[in-house]
């Protein structure tokens, strides 16, 4: 992003950055809501029934939220000790 001599981003950066955030959004929703739990039905868990796979993708989904809400503290003060935030 561009800063004028204010220090101020321009108009045409911060439009850039909103439209790229909205991309980027739209795009890992469709991925996480439409593509993946698709995918996670027709290839990891062919052949078993709806309700089973239903449980495994929370289970799996769980256990990587758990997992990142235990590893983001101390992801945090690694990256605050070495100046990176």
């Amino acid at each position: 992003m561009t800063l004028d001599q204010a220090g101020q981003a321009g108009r045409g950066s911060v439009f850039s950055w909103a439209m790229y955030d909205w991309a980027n959004s739209a795009f890992a929703t469709i991925v996480m809501a439409g593509f993946f739990p698709i995918f996670f039905r027709d290839f990891w868990s062919k052949g078993q029934a709806s309700d089973v796979i239903t449980f495994h993708l929370g289970a799996v989904n769980s256990f990587a939220s758990l997992f990142v809400a235990i590893i983001a503290p101390v992801l945090g003060a690694i990256a605050a000790y070495f100046g990176a935030t």
